[in-house]
């Protein structure tokens, strides 16, 4: 369980760079922002058996300058939280 991170921009869980977080029954509720994941290139992420509640901003807030930004989020709850459930930023792609 992650919890009661609520100081200033505070985050439960925070992961940046390239790559990809993997997070596994696990409880992340009581904090700023539950998961952020953030990077330059392309991000990923994968929640399985995650509860994200109760966070005072977004559940899960995914940001990249890339251009892409993968998530995959199986037998999750993304709930009560303060912003949205799940925020995905990714740079726009060129035509």
């Amino acid at each position: 369980m992650i919890y009661g991170f609520q100081a200033g921009a505070a985050t439960g869980i925070g992961f940046s760079g390239g790559g990809t977080l993997v997070v596994n029954d696990t409880v992340v509720h009581s904090n700023g922002t539950g998961i952020a994941v953030s990077g330059g290139g392309n991000v990923g992420m994968t929640l399985r058996d995650v509860i994200v509640h109760g966070n005072s901003a977004n559940g899960v807030s995914i940001a990249t300058s890339g251009s892409s930004a993968k998530v995959t989020i199986d037998h999750s709850t993304l709930a009560f939280n303060g912003g949205a459930g799940l925020n995905v930023n990714a740079a726009p792609r060129s035509r």
